[in-house]
């Protein structure tokens, strides 16, 4: 009767684990120091469109490509060897490309003190970071425009300094060209053709 009563408390504790990770915003999992799943979410299954018999018993080499694979196994290393929390960007390839992933990992610890597994939860923040990349796209293309107006107004204030003296010179040749023009045996008509080149 104890046993029934034990073994009907640990299905209504599975039950109630079941529905609180169902409703998870993310990914969960749970791994072995060896790095092989040993848990994966429901959301975990959605949403990388697998179920989880084809993760649990495997390790990342096993599922996914090898830069990908070596990449989580290095976090999870951290997580064994300090005992630690650790909190990082991890990406992971879909269908639709990349996905960037806010990874929280986490040691759990086994009755001699030791770490036994390593946990994960794991939010999609894919949206987010191509907004970022996005916006900052959008900033440098912004900037390259602003430098750009820079340049045009400094051009601007160049030729409006340089068109000055500029008219002051054409007025004096056009005048020379003039005067020379009028009486071709003056001493000026050596100058008719340096003037009409400065003009």
């Amino acid at each position: 009767s104890r046993r029934k009563e034990a073994e009907a408390a640990l299905r209504r504790t599975q039950q109630q684990f079941d529905a609180f990770m169902s409703h998870l915003p993310g990914v969960a999992y749970l791994k072995d120091c060896d790095g092989r799943y040993l848990y994966v979410s429901p959301a975990f299954e959605q949403h990388f469109r697998r179920p989880a018999a084809d993760y649990l018993g495997r390790c990342d080499a096993e599922v996914w490509p090898a830069d990908v694979a070596a990449h989580l196994r290095d976090n999870d290393r951290v997580v064994i060897s300090s005992g630690q929390v650790l909190q990082t960007t991890e990406t992971v390839p879909q269908d639709d490309g990349p996905h960037y992933w806010l990874s929280t990992k986490f040691p759990i610890f086994g009755p001699a003190g030791g770490v036994e597994m390593v946990g994960g939860i794991a939010v999609d923040v894919t949206d987010q970071r191509r907004a970022i990349d996005a916006l900052r796209e959008l900033q440098r293309v912004s900037q390259q425009r602003e430098r750009l107006a820079d340049v045009g107004a400094i051009t601007a204030k160049i030729l409006h300094d340089l068109a000055n003296p500029l008219a002051g010179v054409s007025m004096q040749a056009q005048l020379i060209l003039r005067r020379a023009a009028r009486d071709p045996q003056q001493p000026a008509s050596g100058v008719l053709h340096p003037a009409a080149q400065i003009l």
